[in-house]
This record gives structure tokens, sequence and C-alpha cells, in this order.
């Protein structure tokens, strides 16, 4: 292990750590968190709520509204969201299911 000799070489070796640190955790952040949201003619709250999410987080819609320009307008604006619009509604319990089914984007 080296020897540390001074205030400014312990500064930089926590630099470098902390850098490390914050590599690790943005990929695991990428890799293992998802949101879903379950919405019926919510785009508004939806919207707004997904704009407070770090973009490496993977989210999914489920809109049981059928509201196929919701899904189009958030998928093509955001790379990391999937919106699924079931063939009826199915609750926000089963539609958090159905999210749980579909985390894979």
């Amino acid at each position: 292990m080296e020897r540390i000799e001074s205030k400014d070489q312990l500064i930089a070796i926590n630099q470098i750590n902390l850098k490390k640190v914050k590599k690790i955790l943005a990929s695991k952040m990428e890799n293992e968190i998802t949101v879903i949201f379950v919405s019926f003619h919510s785009d508004h709250i939806i919207e707004k709520s997904i704009q407070t999410i770090d973009e490496r987080i993977r989210i999914i819609v489920v809109e049981n509204s059928k509201n196929l320009n919701f899904k189009s307008k958030l998928e093509n604006k955001y790379p990391n969201i999937k919106v699924i619009i079931p063939e009826e509604n199915l609750g926000n319990g089963a539609g958090i299911n159905q999210g749980l089914k579909n985390k894979i984007i």
C-alpha cells in the first residue's frame, strides 16, 4: 500500500475513489431500478413526474385508458420509457403486475 505523504495527495486519492464509486452506483442504477406508473388519463401528472426521474432509470407506464397518442409521445420523447396499453382497464394492482411482467425495455 502506498504511503500518503501530504494532504494534497490524500485529497487526490479520495477524488479518484469518489469517481469510481459514482461510476459503480451509476451502472447499478442503470441496470437495477425500474419505476412503474399506473395511469388512467393522467398524462400531465405522469409527464411531470417523469421529468424528475434520472434518465438512466427505466420507467414503465401502464396506461389503462388506451391513449395511443400518450404512448407514442412518451416513447418518442424519452428513450428510457416503455408504455403498455392493456386491452382493458386493469386497475392499480393488476396494472403494477402488468408493468412488472414487462420491466425489460
